[in-house]
């Protein structure tokens, strides 16, 4: 039975910037490139002017990434006669997986343990569970991705006139954590609190 994936099933990973409504998303470009990895040479119908419901149906070749010329990725596609046609990843909608794979799931797990390994790489490099700016409450921790593998851990507030917005962020590469320059200001003047959870 195909299976029909929408960029909403990703939203938690996806960044608010491609999230235009809670029912309707964009595909973030480093979400979809987990995804197409895990398609590659799979039958698909692929929604390819998410504005016009415009699809194709083809086998996923690759994946294009920016370049000087062309500054949005792109998803190729193998029609039935050989022709491969790339798809700007900003144009893409629905994707129906006609071989019946589990690649969703699959996805959907690859993302989730990346991106706690890389809240725990953060935890891990701080020393700590958990930061807080002075005086505020315990900051989310939330993730943004990017297609060269990269997580950039963000200390959100939870709280106030400024809730949900980012104070502070970390990259992590592998098993290299990096601090953002207000981290690490706000970390060697000592206004950004660190704490363990108790027990």
């Amino acid at each position: 039975m195909a299976q029909t994936i929408r960029p909403q099933a990703f939203a938690r990973f996806t960044s608010s910037v491609y999230r235009r409504s809670p029912a309707h998303s964009e595909w973030d470009p480093a979400v979809l490139k987990v995804l197409v990895d895990l398609l590659h040479d799979h039958r698909v119908v692929v929604e390819v002017d998410a504005f016009t419901g415009h699809a194709v149906e083809a086998v996923v070749v690759g994946w294009k990434d920016s370049t000087r010329h062309s500054n949005y990725p792109h998803v190729s596609l193998q029609d039935a006669h050989g022709a491969t046609t790339n798809y700007r990843v900003s144009s893409i909608g629905v994707i129906m997986d006609l071989d019946d794979s589990n690649a969703r799931w699959q996805a959907e797990k690859q993302l989730h343990d990346l991106t706690g390994e890389a809240i725990q790489q953060v935890r891990r490099f701080l020393g700590a569970d958990w930061v807080s700016l002075e005086g505020e409450g315990e900051a989310r921790w939330e993730t943004r991705l990017s297609t060269g593998g990269t997580v950039k851990v963000l200390a959100a507030r939870t709280e106030g006139e400024y809730e949900g917005v980012p104070f502070a962020h970390w990259y992590v590469d592998g098993e290299t954590v990096r601090p953002g320059a207000r981290a690490a200001r706000l970390l060697s003047c000592g206004q950004m609190k660190l704490h363990r959870h108790e027990g």
